[in-house]
């Protein structure tokens, strides 16, 4: 999947070609990270008359669903994306309000990626 950023907004080349539902939950999600399907729902009445299961069917392409909420798949840079990926799936494997300490995902990340994670990619990640 290519990304790139233009005037803030993420632009999903392969994903979106032609879909403006699909372009408006990037958008969505470009300026708030996590969103339930109910805040997708609205934020594309807005925007769109897609149907339900276009929506889901559209957030499902670019997002990924933990404990019910969405996050994107995808940052587009692919060192970051590395890392991001082992997040979503400390979170996935933790429970639902379980609380989670920024060291407890640095340890994880460096015993998957077999390098330490910098601050700086850290909070990028987790914004």
């Amino acid at each position: 999947m290519v990304v790139e950023v233009r005037w803030r907004h993420w632009i999903w080349k392969d994903t979106c070609k032609g879909q403006s539902s699909c372009n408006a939950v990037v958008e969505l999600h470009a300026f708030t990270k996590v969103l339930s399907l109910n805040s997708i729902i609205q934020g594309l009445q807005e925007k769109t008359n897609a149907a339900l299961p276009e929506v889901e069917s559209v957030t499902d392409q670019i997002a990924i669903k933990i404990h019910d909420v969405y996050v994107l798949k995808s940052l587009g840079k692919p060192a970051l994306d590395q890392f991001r990926n082992v997040v979503i799936e400390y979170f996935i494997g933790k429970g639902r309000n379980t609380k989670v300490k920024k060291q407890e995902i640095k340890v994880a990340a460096q015993y998957r990626l077999q390098r330490d994670v910098s601050d700086a990619d850290y909070g990028q990640v987790m914004k």
